[in-house]
């Protein structure tokens, strides 16, 4: 007895001694019913331990309740993870996003970085509460600087175009920078578009490669579609039609509309690998499946075309009209010239205006082009041939050569009104310049005859007969072989 006594006393004396010095137990080590009861004498941390351990154990209604508990107290990331589960509708909670908000926002200023990102996109794209470009921005830069690459990224966005922040194209590729660095890939691939395009910065190809390549290689498929292009092109690249089909394949793989159009492109007008329509088509169907109008434009030229496919020009009309509503005016212009031409479903030449209209307003210059002949011809419309050159005008400027010939014999004709010379060599000139190549001839004939000009220049007049003539134009071949003495 005397020794039990003596040992259980020499414990109690160990304990005692050793008391002040003994180390901290770790949250970790601690079995789930200890952190637990240390939740509920108000430790976050034990909180925020007990949900991630029921997370991982798949028990959901549990980890809210404890991420629930930390937030309370204002622990970051139980709000974040509120805010996220609110967003989703994980875990059987219902998608509300006034909650999520409101949990998001408590998050950030507790030091979330996820919550800043959450609250900041809410606040930017208008989600559920009004937009507030002052206060996104507010809320992407903490998040920025509590260590979150997407909200990086939106930093770089907002500086770019002045939203809630002055405009600062340093700092926005600062931001795009920073989320690049830190692997978000969409920062990367943005990066790329930058140099690639060149609009807002020094145009750099080869810094588009290196930035769109680690964009791909971060998961971004819109990154590995810029890798495609380059190499397609072959710009900071050595041109590689293999190699544009690997990154496209890579980014259609992954759903993305733009890889699977652009496969089928390489397929189907044999740019350096094997003519095979069956693949191009196979590609065309997804892209358009996926919402490209591009792809649904191809289609609709496949099938009307005929010779690939068996012509059918219900499923071209189809496939036009498809792409027209999805916002490609070469679709609208096509389902336009359908109707003018009868070729399906009937000629009606109001419903031909109606898409030309619409493929001119959304930027297809043959659409404005075909106004003009409607106009001018008045076969289909009351003639008016103000309104043509309007249309003619507007088709050249939009960069269809046929519209600046048009709009060049109107003025040399005086059909609006007045004769003027220098305005029809004006369009001829942009004509032969956008490869029409009777617009070339009536430019050297001009300038031969010195209409329009202030005395006749015969070297001018052989060059524009030249590119006529190389564009195909017989007349300029012609007046070409008599200005150099044939006979």
């Amino acid at each position: 007895m005397r020794f039990f006594r003596w040992l259980s006393g020499g414990v109690a004396l160990l304990f005692l001694l050793g008391g002040c010095g003994e180390k901290k137990i770790p949250l970790t080590s601690l079995p789930t019913w200890k952190l637990e009861i240390a939740c509920e004498k108000g430790d976050s941390k034990a909180c925020d331990l007990v949900a991630q351990r029921a997370e991982e154990e798949k028990n959901l209604e549990k980890a809210i309740k404890y991420y629930r508990r930390a937030c309370e107290m204002e622990d970051p990331t139980g709000c974040g993870k509120i805010s996220y589960f609110y967003i989703y509708g994980v875990g059987g909670l219902p998608i509300d996003l006034d909650k999520a908000y409101k949990f998001a926002v408590i998050g950030c200023k507790a030091g979330n970085p996820y919550s800043c990102l959450y609250a900041g996109k809410m606040d930017y794209f208008g989600v559920n509460t009004p937009v507030d470009y002052n206060r996104s921005f507010d809320e992407f830069k903490r998040g920025c600087q509590l260590g979150s690459a997407e909200a990086c990224y939106y930093m770089g966005l907002s500086y770019q175009y002045g939203k809630g922040i002055k405009a600062n194209l340093g700092r926005a590729l600062e931001g795009y920078q920073l989320s690049c660095d830190h692997h978000y890939p969409k920062g990367c691939t943005y990066l790329g578009n930058l140099y690639f395009y060149g609009d807002e910065v020094g145009q750099d190809y080869g810094k588009a490669f290196h930035y769109y390549q680690l964009g791909c290689r971060f998961g971004d498929d819109d990154g590995c579609v810029g890798l495609g292009n380059l190499y397609f092109l072959g710009l900071g690249v050595q041109q590689s039609y293999p190699m544009a089909a690997h990154y496209y394949r890579l980014a259609c793989e992954k759903q993305n509309k733009k890889g699977c159009t652009n496969l089928g492109n390489i397929y189907y007008p044999i740019f350096g690998l094997e003519k095979d329509y069956k693949k191009a088509f196979k590609y065309f169907v997804l892209g358009c499946k996926l919402g490209d109008p591009t792809a649904c434009t191809n289609l609709g030229y496949l099938y009307s075309k005929g010779g690939d496919l068996p012509q059918n020009f219900p499923l071209a009309y189809y496939y036009y009209r498809l792409s027209c509503e999805m916002g490609d005016g070469t679709g609208c212009y096509n389902v336009g010239y359908f109707y003018d031409e009868g070729l399906y479903p009937v000629q009606d030449f109001d419903r031909a205006y109606k898409y030309y209209l619409l493929a001119c307003e959304k930027g297809e210059p043959k659409g404005c082009t075909n106004l003009g002949y409607l106009y001018f011809t008045g076969q289909k419309l009351k003639q008016s041939f103000k309104r043509a050159l309007q249309f003619f005008e507007k088709g050249c400027k939009k960069g269809d050569g046929k519209g600046c010939l048009n709009a060049g014999d109107i003025w040399e004709k005086g059909l609006g009104g007045t004769v003027d010379f220098e305005k029809a060599n004006f369009y001829y000139k942009l004509g032969c310049e956008l490869k029409n190549g009777e617009s070339c001839y009536k430019l050297g004939r001009n300038l031969y005859s010195g209409q329009g000009t202030l005395l006749p220049t015969t070297g001018e007049a052989i060059d524009y007969y030249r590119k006529g003539c190389e564009l195909g134009y017989q007349k300029a071949c012609r007046e070409l072989f008599y200005l150099k003495g044939g006979k």
